[in-house]
């Protein structure tokens, strides 16, 4: 599994990813780290260069949105061939690896669900000086994530995301924003997809798998990425060749 697994991660960028006419732009470098999950399966954790791609603090922020747009997605509006690959996007809480308790309730590590956007953007954090408006913004937060753990099911559109919240939008994105220390890029996303990973959108039904994809704005936390997670130990197959080796020891072969 393990080997098959390399290969097809190998010909993806080779094919895919570092084509001169990928969807993408043309990858010109890349850095990856394969992590075994505890039940021993695969999977990596990378970095694409992107040739062509507009920078942060160079480009508008119209240019980076209008480049998330054409290639990184969060809707469940997809083809009937890609249904089946878009359900691998949808995020499920786990108490061993998501959930974390938080002031008394459980929190998910990876902040899902997330915000219900009308169009994508790059919000900053709430820099204003008034106490009053944080106040309110914080309290129209939390608001916000309470109604987030159960959105009913007559509510698909974000208009009626703000009626069901008795919110407006200003007050919506002031919130939000209340809810992030650096500048953070928040998709174009319905209210029925707050569980839905980032993908590629060209490239769903060519890996046909789980994947989250983002485009980095902040080079320090990019450097953590990196750092975190080249020199993250094995533990889980660690201990799982551990065992192996010591019921080998006892004689079982």
């Amino acid at each position: 599994c393990s080997r098959f697994f390399h290969e097809r991660v190998q010909k993806f960028i080779k094919l895919l990813l570092l084509n001169p006419h990928s969807p993408l732009k043309q990858a010109t470098n890349y850095v990856y780290r394969v992590e075994f999950q505890k039940r021993g399966s695969p999977h990596v954790h990378g970095l694409l260069w992107i040739n062509g791609a507009p920078k942060w603090g160079v480009n508008s922020r119209e240019e980076i949105v209008d480049y998330i747009d054409s290639c990184i997605s969060c809707s469940l509006d997809v083809s009937e061939e890609n249904k089946k690959y878009v359900k691998l996007q949808i995020h499920s809480h786990s108490n061993k690896t998501c959930l974390k308790r938080i002031g008394g309730r459980k929190v998910c590590r990876f902040g899902i669900p997330i915000f219900p956007m009308r169009r994508t953007m790059i919000l900053d954090p709430l820099s204003s000086d008034d106490a009053v408006e944080k106040e309110i913004a914080m309290n129209n937060l939390e608001h916000i994530q309470l109604k987030m753990t159960k959105i009913p099911d007559h509510v698909q559109t974000f208009d009626e995301w703000l009626q069901f919240l008795d919110m407006s939008e200003d007050d919506y994105i002031k919130a939000v924003c209340m809810s992030i220390q650096r500048p953070k890029i928040f998709l174009r996303r319905k209210p029925t997809e707050v569980l839905v990973n980032a993908y590629m959108k060209h490239f769903l039904g060519v890996w046909k798998a789980n994947h989250d994809v983002q485009f980095i704005l902040d080079p320090y936390q990019c450097v953590c990425y990196i750092c975190d997670y080249m020199t993250k130990s094995q533990k889980g197959m660690s201990e799982l060749l551990r065992i192996a080796c010591e019921e080998a020891k006892a004689g079982n072969m």
